[in-house]
């Protein structure tokens, strides 16, 4: 038979034809909702439209798990992407999946020797023979790996199609802990805490963050409260994580949240932190919840405090002193670039303060679309206020700057 000519020549595509969609060679981790006060535009939730949101995503994701040895599991990296399929009795099982950046990456971490998967991705993307020769490498790894393993496949939209993608892989002892879970525990377990609005949430494929306006006032009062009338003042907050795919335990910390600019920040203690990992009965989370709440209105009360001790201790050079702090912390170049500028911006604190330092820090961090890296960068914040409010104290609420 003679090959088909096509009127444009290419992939085989009639003339007209959208191009056919490709997917990427991992699927990224995707932001699924990021809802809350924008800047100078206060805006609240409750909790229960949180978990009516959840509860139709779970819906639509369908997890199930695999207990399987991962020499079980045969990764084929073809038309530049990577994707997985099970061993069935006879042969290989005719589902395709495709594979998350996560999921890839906690497979390697289990399967190849460290550091090793980013050369083996770019040998898969060079041509055909490196994607059979990537194929062959991981294959000879995973055929020596008989030890189990939970393996979670979700749904997810991939270009127009619905595809069923390994989202992670975990030890046999992980207990899976939904985001659905844990926001029905705290509306079930939390009592009136439940009830504290919600003044920013954000829901990715490997993690979800809620943070409350931690107001010590009657609910009757809350269940009316405009957030505008603080806009200008730093409140209390109470902010809750949970990472359905292992990347960070189940917590509550207290911090402290600026409606001007929509700045958050963590206590700098981890101590004082409530958290689970996801290991044995669920039921000691919820357990905790009440309690975690409560003690935590204290230490976002604490932040607060230390943020507005902050405003009135002045720097010498805020521009110098933040670069040398920021330089201290290992953070990039790009991030400190970023804060530079940030701190001449409009929503900053002017006057050159530990406030102001503080505020162009947390304010960067709100420009990481990862979750996981803008928490670090927030944690970083913290600790900066922490060692300034340090060094104030032995001089005369300054800090020198040479």
């Amino acid at each position: 038979m003679s090959n088909i000519q096509t009127s444009n020549g290419s992939n085989g595509q009639m003339a007209g034809q959208q191009p056919l969609f490709r997917p990427p060679f991992t699927i990224k981790d995707r932001t699924l909702v990021r809802k809350g006060s924008t800047i100078g535009e206060p805006n609240t939730f409750k909790l229960e439209e949180v978990r009516d949101y959840l509860k139709k995503l779970e819906r639509l994701q369908d997890p199930v798990d695999h207990d399987r040895s991962l020499d079980q599991l045969h990764i084929d990296f073809e038309g530049k992407h990577m994707k997985g399929r099970f061993l069935a009795r006879d042969g290989i099982s005719k589902e395709i999946m495709l594979v998350s950046q996560n999921g890839a990456s906690q497979l390697a971490s289990e399967v190849l020797p460290s550091r090793f998967f980013s050369g083996l991705q770019e040998l898969a993307l060079m041509d055909e023979s490196g994607e059979k020769l990537s194929t062959m490498v991981w294959d000879k790894f995973s055929g020596q790996y008989d030890r189990l393993r939970m393996i979670r496949t979700v749904n997810m939209k991939v270009g127009e199609e619905v595809r069923r993608v390994i989202r992670s892989c975990h030890s046999p002892g992980y207990a899976p802990y939904s985001n659905l879970e844990f926001v029905q525990a705290m509306l079930d377990n939390a009592g009136d805490y439940a009830s504290l609005p919600v003044i920013d949430w954000r829901v990715t494929d490997t993690g979800m963050r809620l943070r409350f306006a931690a107001i010590d006032a009657p609910l009757a009062v809350l269940s009316v409260w405009d957030p505008s009338v603080m806009l200008t003042e730093p409140i209390p907050m109470i902010e809750t994580w949970n990472s359905e795919v292992g990347r960070r335990k189940v917590g509550l910390r207290g911090g402290m949240w600026r409606l001007v600019c929509t700045n958050g920040m963590g206590h700098w203690d981890d101590r004082r932190e409530w958290s689970w990992i996801h290991r044995g009965d669920a039921a000691r989370i919820q357990q905790g919840v009440s309690n975690a709440f409560e003690d935590l209105f204290t230490t976002a009360n604490g932040v607060v405090d230390a943020y507005k001790d902050a405003l009135t201790i002045s720097i010498s050079d805020a521009y110098k002193w933040m670069q040398e702090e920021l330089h201290r912390a290992k953070v990039t170049k790009k991030v400190i670039s970023s804060a530079e500028v940030a701190l001449t911006h409009p929503t900053t604190t002017p006057g050159g303060s530990l406030a102001s330092v503080i505020d162009a820090i947390t304010l960067v961090a709100q420009d990481e679309d990862d979750l996981f890296a803008q928490n670090g960068l927030e944690r970083t914040a913290s600790s900066i206020l922490r060692r300034g409010l340090s060094t104030a104290l032995r001089n005369n609420n300054t800090i020198p700057v040479n």
